[in-house]
């Protein structure tokens, strides 16, 4: 093989060697790209999915937390109206049955 050749055939395998290493460069920004889009999309649902249900959440938890603030008003209006319609607890149903009522 001649020198001239030679320089020829280095040259060759040289542009071979960077048109390969370009290619890889390429390929690895593809999947940078596409490995941040991913993560963009991710995190884009992940608010939306937070947002939809923090509403419903919030007025689950408001809901239930007056439930619980009103629970011993509650409680003492259902034992006042046990107690008037119980005969055995006293109150109007007691007074009707009693025999001083006159019916």
């Amino acid at each position: 093989m001649t020198p001239d050749q030679r320089r020829l055939l280095d040259a060759l395998s040289d542009q071979t060697a960077l048109a390969i290493e370009r290619i890889n460069l390429a390929e690895d920004l593809d999947r940078a790209k596409m490995a941040a889009e991913t993560d963009r999309l991710r995190s884009a649902l992940l608010t939306s999915l937070s947002h939809d249900l923090r509403t419903p959440l919030a007025s689950i938890l408001g809901s239930a937390t007056s439930l619980d603030s009103y629970r011993r008003t509650l409680d003492e209006h259902r034992n006042e109206g046990i107690d008037r319609h119980d005969p055995r607890g006293g109150g109007a149903a007691q007074t009707a049955s009693s025999p001083t009522c006159s019916t």
